[in-house]
């Protein structure tokens, strides 16, 4: 008797790996400030032996992230909402290589899902006229 595969196959166009990683930085970044808030310390010396680390994974996280493509709108949404934290949490907003890179990969999978959607739009459009 053949044994059945415990895990289902993954599909190419499975993000379930990305939303996993927008998480993973969400997270890391949320506890690297939640550090220098609770650290009663004016000068956050408390903080600074562990915050950093959280920094870093947060930044392993979105090299990461710049790598992958989204390709559901479940996907574009992790990253919508990923994009979102870095105007909420950084006033004075300097994109980092890695953040531009991010941003335009972004558009550009905007991009590719909106236009079959536009595309077959404009196909009913000129049906109906014609």
């Amino acid at each position: 008797m053949k044994k059945k595969p415990n895990a289902r196959p993954r599909k190419a166009e499975d993000d379930r790996e990305l939303i996993a990683k927008c998480i993973e930085y969400a997270q890391a970044l949320a506890a690297f400030h939640a550090s220098f808030f609770a650290d009663p310390d004016g000068n956050s010396v408390n903080a600074e032996k562990t915050a950093h680390g959280y920094l870093r994974k947060a930044e392993r996280a979105l090299e990461a992230i710049s790598t992958m493509p989204a390709r559901t709108p479940e996907g574009l949404e992790a990253k919508a909402r990923l994009l979102m934290t870095f105007c909420r949490d950084q006033e004075d907003f300097a994109p980092s290589e890695t953040d531009r890179i991010l941003l335009k990969q972004f558009v550009l999978e905007v991009r590719a899902l909106l236009l079959p959607m536009m595309e077959e739009r404009w196909r009913e459009k000129a049906r109906k006229a014609a």
